[in-house]
């Protein structure tokens, strides 16, 4: 049985050419007996999902941080071996990353999900990272990025080091995941000079009062920085972790999601492109 989804659709219009249908999931993760039941069991969660989104015309589906997994700290269970950037196929790979590479080409639209990964280290060792990926609407890995600031029940994993851009027809994106907004690397650094329009930030962000509220967050980045915002939140609001939106490059709330109970929600937000500016309004610290 899938849980309840409560679906948040205004009418929407295409606009411009370069103006595009985004969706955002706020996920109520489901918990099963172990490793490999969780990731299936939510794993056909999110296709169910997906194919909504296409029916609403989306062109770019994004999912929260942790929401495949929970939020778990031993990452060995859990984690998948993940390829370079620009693979195809995927049928030596791990089955979600095949699953997520076929829905994004049966419903023709981006998929971005979170992921726990994990690689060979220098050593012979095996290091564990906190992973987006992105499929194009033909399958191709279009993305991936490790998180680079990590929180403090994130010591199994390993920061990244590196942003990550994609483009697409209808605009640049960047990815930014949970606590890295707080950094200027890599939540400024990947918008010098990148030609970035739009921001995805997959997180599981725990609302503190007063300085952070999720959604207050994300409205002051997008305006600050000038950028689109696809934010996507988990849902589990009793522990205080919630809130998620679609922010336009001006700071207005297009679509947003803020639920006192459980449950996984879905908003669609008709985006238009942004005015490039020359860099960031604002740097946060180091």
């Amino acid at each position: 049985m899938f849980c309840v989804i409560g679906v948040i659709v205004c009418c929407l219009m295409h606009g411009s050419s370069a103006d595009y249908i985004g969706a955002v999931v706020e996920y109520n993760h489901v918990p099963s007996e172990n490793s490999s039941l969780t990731v299936e069991e939510n794993l056909e969660h999110y296709l169910y999902q997906i194919s909504q989104a296409s029916v609403f015309g989306a062109q770019i589906i994004v999912f929260p941080e942790y929401g495949l997994t929970g939020l778990v700290q031993q990452p060995d269970d859990y984690a998948v071996w993940i390829p370079d950037v620009g693979t195809e196929g995927f049928l030596s790979e791990a089955y979600v990353l095949l699953t997520l590479s076929n829905a994004a080409i049966e419903r023709r639209l981006y998929v971005v999900a979170n992921l726990l990964e994990k690689a060979n280290g220098t050593n012979n060792n095996t290091l564990y990272y906190n992973t987006n990926v992105v499929f194009a609407d033909n399958g191709t890995l279009v993305a991936k990025y490790r998180k680079i600031n990590l929180n403090e029940g994130e010591s199994s994993l390993t920061p990244g080091n590196a942003t990550s851009i994609f483009v697409t027809s209808f605009g640049t994106f960047a990815l930014v995941t949970g606590t890295d907004i707080w950094f200027s690397h890599p939540s400024q650094s990947v918008l010098v000079n990148n030609g970035v329009t739009d921001v995805i930030f997959p997180t599981a962000w725990n609302s503190t009062f007063p300085f952070q509220m999720s959604l207050s967050v994300q409205v002051g980045y997008a305006l600050a920085n000038r950028v689109n915002l696809l934010a996507a939140n988990i849902n589990n609001p009793s522990n205080g972790f919630g809130g998620s939106s679609i922010i336009n490059n001006e700071g207005i709330t297009l679509r947003t999601i803020l639920r006192d109970s459980s449950a996984t929600n879905i908003v669609y937000g008709n985006v238009a492109p942004t005015i490039l500016s020359p860099e960031p309004f604002v740097s946060f610290p180091s």
